[in-house]
């Protein structure tokens, strides 16, 4: 079944349809709902509020107006970005400092996506957000700002420490490597 098929039949709420849908693109959903999520049960529940919405608003969806893959991935996004503000008690993000100049070891360019990951969801959340809209996303600050409701200069300087803390990290797991090896 092809996506226009899929589409059409779970307009008409096949259920067998809903159940391919999800089999389908859970995989790729919930990894990006890991991107967004301190731990992996927050991410199951962005990604069931996501496809709760998706099966909700899929009448609305326009094959003519684009990919249904892409459709999907925002509304995660979206159900990500909800659930971050729900949990969100005040819309100032406070994280450890970091240093103002951190270069990242030779060694580190050649991360794999899986060992990224890890790393990118040890930062603070609100560091995490942006980094995940602005980097991964590719949303502008202005995007960003209007998506967490923060002001343009708050999100550049939320990826910027997003930056340093995360090469922070990067060091301190080397210099542990280097520490356990002389041993």
């Amino acid at each position: 079944m092809n996506d226009n098929q899929l589409i059409r039949a779970c307009q008409q709420n096949d259920r067998t349809a809903q159940r391919l849908m999800v089999e389908q693109y859970s995989p790729l959903l919930y990894s990006i709902s890991l991107r967004y999520a301190p731990d992996a049960s927050f991410a199951k529940d962005i990604l069931q509020e996501g496809l709760i919405r998706v099966f909700k608003n899929i009448h609305q969806f326009d094959p003519a107006k684009g990919k249904l893959k892409s459709w999907l991935c925002k509304i995660i996004i979206n159900a990500a970005l909800t659930h971050y503000k729900k949990l969100r008690y005040d819309t100032e993000v406070y994280g450890l400092d970091a240093p103002d100049h951190v270069e990242i070891p030779d060694v580190y360019a050649q991360l794999g996506a899986e060992e990224l990951m890890k790393l990118i969801g040890q930062l603070p959340e609100g560091y995490r957000l942006v980094f995940n809209l602005s980097i991964i996303e590719g949303y502008s600050h202005k995007e960003i700002a209007e998506l967490l409701n923060i002001k343009e200069a708050s999100s550049r300087s939320q990826l910027q420490r997003a930056r340093k803390h995360l090469q922070a990290i990067i060091l301190k797991e080397e210099n542990e490597y280097y520490e356990s090896r002389a041993i």
